[in-house]
């Protein structure tokens, strides 16, 4: 049998993405009304996603600001980084 050439288990920062990904996809779901979080696992989901993601206050933008929702913001993060998998 031939030895794996791919490795078998995730490095770090994947299982950060991962953690990152599966956060918010809750996250969305509670914006969007099909899961309900109380005030402590928001603040949670939160905290645990500044570990993880950049902060975009400390970005610098061109673009102009307009309003967007929670679900597409969502989506421009994932454009951002599409090692993160919301799916």
């Amino acid at each position: 049998m031939a030895a794996r050439t791919r490795k078998t288990r995730h490095d770090d920062e994947t299982r950060r993405r991962i953690k990152a990904a599966q956060l918010i996809c809750r996250l969305e779901s509670c914006a969007l009304g099909s899961l309900e979080l109380s005030k402590e696992q928001i603040k949670c989901c939160d905290i645990l996603l500044k570990k993880v993601l950049p902060d975009l206050q400390a970005v610098h933008t061109t673009e102009a600001s307009t309003e967007i929702s929670q679900a597409e913001w969502v989506r421009k993060m994932i454009q951002l980084d599409p090692e993160i998998d919301a799916s």
